[in-house]
């Protein structure tokens, strides 16, 4: 009897094999790093018996585990819906909180004035990497009457952008980004001169997001003494329009008590005009410091050619009661450009640059002041020369996008 039962169960265990499906049950590969149970055994008579588990169960999360799983989890969930709210809005990048009023400021005709007589010769060495050097002669200006000298270069790849400049003097002025990739970058600037107050650091990470930017600085930082001068400045937009930012200032010298400011940035755009390209038709930015100042810009695109800009800075600190205002507009022509520009003290400024070759420039500046009857003028010649030694049939290189900013 025992041996007509464990034929049958013999057969019965060969009938399930040969057939595939019949006897598929649940996996049972183990599992690495655990103990392990045999998979068969085998009667004396022959027959199979059912397999054990492979595997021990798994162990328990720990009570820790859960609790903190318990704590976190609304804060998660919260966390999801509000990335998932915000990314549904679209919003656009504001730019970085230094230059919530760029548009404005390339308007102004003050920013590329200078007097006098100046000659710039500069050679491109590279394209890829970018690598120019220039030679730069200055004379009968207001700031250095007797005439001045200075060696640059410039450097930039894809990710490195570096300029170095040097003076007749000794001075030397130099500055590098260094992005690591889309969402970070660093940034140094140094400036030596014989004058030891006149030396300076400055360190700067950026952080951009999708809808917001994040800048921290640092000026002339020792951490011996813990001196030096830190800024945090972030800047977020909150409708496709407007843009809120904060700036936090600490400065501490030694012997000096600390000192510690604050200011708020606003920054409202227009609706791209599709007839003027993809930049806002107008941009409207401001400053505040609670300390008593205020610096508000204006800037629109009237048309493919002509820039408009108002910009109105108002001081109200301790005994001080000071406010100016000015207005510029910028026409740019197929080869020239013209910046005018006049503000509340009766000065009117003019800007012309004329490209005559491709590397050739010609730059007028004027200023005149009707109060003080007083008048500068400037006069610059800019001469490029281009790469040596290059096969013109042969293909060029791609230009880098160096993080100039």
């Amino acid at each position: 009897g025992a041996g007509a039962g464990a034929g049958a169960g013999a057969g019965a265990g060969a009938g399930a094999g040969a057939d595939g499906s019949a006897a598929a049950g649940p996996s049972t590969q183990p599992l690495e790093g655990t103990a392990q149970w045999p998979t068969s055994t085998k009667t004396s008579g022959g027959a199979q018996l059912p397999a054990l588990p492979s595997a021990l169960p798994p162990r328990p999360s720990s009570s820790s585990e859960g609790i903190l799983s318990t704590l976190t989890s609304p804060f998660a969930r919260a966390y999801d819906v509000f990335a998932r709210a915000r990314a549904n809005l679209d919003l656009p990048h504001p730019g970085l909180p230094e230059r919530i009023s760029h548009e404005a400021t390339q308007t102004f005709a003050t920013n590329h004035f200078f007097d006098g007589v100046r000659f710039d010769l500069s050679k491109g060495a590279s394209i890829n990497p970018m690598f120019h050097v220039s030679h730069n002669f200055h004379l009968g200006g207001s700031q250095a009457p007797q005439g001045s000298y200075s060696f640059s270069t410039m450097y930039g790849t894809d990710d490195v952008f570096a300029t170095a400049n040097v003076d007749e003097t000794g001075a030397v002025q130099a500055r590098m980004n260094r992005r690591w990739n889309k969402i970070q970058t660093s940034k140094m600037q140094l400036s030596l001169s014989k004058g030891a107050m006149n030396n300076m650091f400055q360190f700067e990470h950026v952080l951009t997001g999708r809808d917001n930017a994040l800048s921290l600085k640092s000026i002339n930082a020792n951490p011996a003494d813990g001196s030096g001068m830190f800024l945090a400045s972030f800047l977020q937009s909150l409708t496709p329009s407007l843009a809120l930012g904060l700036e936090a200032v600490y400065a501490r010298q030694p012997g000096m008590t600390e000192e510690v400011n604050s200011s708020y940035m606003l920054r409202y755009a227009g609706a791209p005009n599709p007839a003027l390209g993809e930049r806002p038709e107008w941009i409207a930015s401001a400053n505040v410091n609670p300390q008593g100042m205020l610096q508000a810009s204006y800037w629109q695109k009237l048309s493919d050619k002509v820039d408009a800009a108002a910009e109105l800075v108002v001081v109200n600190a301790g005994n001080r009661r000071e406010a100016d205002a000015k207005v510029a507009a910028k026409w740019d022509f197929r080869l020239a450009s013209l910046r005018a520009q006049l503000d509340s003290s009766g000065r009117l400024t003019s800007v012309y640059e004329a490209r005559l070759f491709p590397s050739f420039s010609m730059t007028f500046a004027a200023e005149l002041d009707h109060l003080a009857s007083k008048a500068k003028f400037g006069f610059g010649v800019s001469i490029e020369t281009p790469l040596g030694g290059e096969d013109p049939s042969a293909p060029q290189p791609a230009m880098p996008s160096p993080p100039f900013f």
